[in-house]
């Protein structure tokens, strides 16, 4: 007699999300396992969705920063000024990098060492005559809701973080600062973190408390 050999595929990853997005109601699903599957798929689809609307947020408010850097006259008179400025006094002052890879510990090199704030303003000053790169950090999130990841949770304890890589093409917007792309280059935190949003079309922005540690 012939056996025959049933296998069960499992879809897995981009699977489930697509998997997720075409059903519209699990509880209408009666195999308990397929149910369980499509539960799962529905998380996934979710954590994706999620993902991809912050990303392109972020990618929005990166083209709004670029948009005023070669006009910033008209950067006073913008919703993203008017939002920001509530909360950073001068802010017409800062020059503003974007992706900026700062350390955290260690060699700064392993995955965990660093980590990339989304906004970075960057303010020279100049202090019994040396140098400090006053900074302020804007972060882009998809709702007042999201949190911070685990390394900017770390970060957020933080005073000052070395640099690992800059460049001026990191510049998003403000007049270029020197010196600030050579090594061991530290920027000195002012204030509390800034998380920008946006709900209802509206640009907002709220401060992040430091951990309580």
């Amino acid at each position: 007699m012939r056996r025959i050999t049933t296998f069960i595929l499992r879809p897995v990853g981009d699977e489930l999300s697509t998997l997720g997005e075409m059903v519209t109601n699990v509880d209408e699903v009666a195999n308990p396992m397929a149910k369980k599957w499509l539960t799962r798929s529905f998380n996934f689809a979710n954590l994706r969705k999620y993902k991809d609307e912050g990303t392109a947020f972020g990618n929005e408010m990166v083209g709004l920063w670029r948009s005023f850097k070669d006009n910033p006259s008209a950067f006073s008179s913008s919703e993203l000024y008017s939002v920001l400025s509530s909360k950073i006094e001068n802010l017409e002052t800062y020059t503003v990098y974007s992706q900026v890879q700062l350390c955290l510990r260690g060699d700064c090199i392993s995955k965990g060492n660093y980590w990339i704030p989304d906004f970075v303003l960057v303010k020279k000053v100049e202090i019994n005559g040396r140098d400090f790169y006053e900074t302020i950090i804007v972060d882009a999130k998809r709702s007042s809701g999201t949190q911070l990841t685990k390394n900017q949770d770390v970060a957020n304890g933080q005073n000052e973080w070395t640099i690992k890589s800059i460049n001026d093409e990191k510049r998003i917007f403000g007049t270029e600062l020197n010196k600030i792309g050579e090594e061991g280059i530290k920027l000195s935190r002012k204030g509390e973190f800034i998380k920008l949003y946006r709900e209802n079309n509206n640009l907002n922005s709220s401060r992040i408390s430091r951990p309580s540690r």
